[in-house]
């Protein structure tokens, strides 16, 4: 029986392992799909608003519209190799990899009862709390590539006074609608409903153009981390510390005999 558990709990996290490695194959394609469906969906929202759009200047009219046209017909892509190349070298974390590398290798030291890899596997939890406390507790310099600020940014250029007794999702929504009319539209908010809308209206207008101008020009990119977070959650990342600490616990206390069908 424990022969059987220990083979199943080394199988199973040779599959988590597996998978990551097919997440990181498989991003290239993803993000170049993302890119394509997003930056023609942002494309499409600015040139929809028709009577803004022919008020721009022709030289951005002309750049959005060669770029919508460019994005449906399939804009070229550098090899997915080159793509892979720079997703791993400048994207993923050094850890991350790290963990991948010792995984897959450490699990074929245990199947085929190599020395070393009971002793190995302790590695595994200590690099998965590295990349914890890198990713949660240490501060990181964010790069201004997006035209999206900070909630806190938001919030605090917004009047409180009036809006005690609504929930926090409500008050943010007032307060990104006033941001947009002061920040894009460069305008005062007016009391007025319907003059308000207006002013949004131009607001969204114009943060949605620049949004496709710096797309187009390369400054903002539009691929899958800008639909879905790039790195776990915590509890997610809790799982993987204890996960990997409970694979460690069983198997490092499980002479590697048992592990492999060959009696030492």
């Amino acid at each position: 029986m424990l022969k059987r558990f220990s083979k199943l709990i080394v199988m199973i996290h040779f599959c988590l392992a597996f998978m990551f490695f097919a997440y990181l194959t498989l991003r290239p394609i993803l993000n170049e799909w993302f890119e394509r469906k997003g930056g023609v969906a942002l494309l499409e929202t600015t040139m929809h608003e028709v009577d803004l759009f022919e008020a721009i200047p022709q030289e951005e009219q002309t750049m959005i519209n060669e770029g919508h046209q460019e994005l449906q017909a399939g804009r070229p892509h550098p090899s997915y190799f080159l793509s892979l190349y720079h997703y791993i070298a400048h994207e993923t974390s050094p850890l991350a990899l790290g963990w991948l590398l010792f995984s897959l290798l450490i699990c074929f030291l245990l199947l085929f009862a190599i020395q070393g890899g009971q002793t190995a596997v302790w590695l595994l939890p200590v690099i998965v709390l590295g990349y914890g406390l890198n990713l949660f507790f240490i501060p990181t310099q964010e790069g201004s590539s997006t035209l999206f600020p900070k909630e806190e940014k938001v919030l605090e250029e917004y009047p409180l006074t009036q809006d005690h007794f609504i929930n926090k999702k409500s008050r943010l929504e007032n307060a990104w609608a006033h941001y947009l009319v002061v920040h894009f539209a460069h305008e005062k908010p007016s009391s007025d409903l319907k003059t308000f809308k207006e002013q949004l209206r131009r607001g969204i207008f114009a943060f949605n153009k620049e949004r496709s101008l710096r797309f187009l020009k390369g400054i903002e990119k539009i691929d899958m981390s800008t639909f879905f977070k790039d790195h776990p959650s915590f509890f997610l990342w809790l799982f993987y510390f204890v996960w990997n600490t409970f694979f460690a616990v069983v198997t490092s206390r499980t002479k590697a005999s048992i592990l492999h069908d060959k009696t030492t």
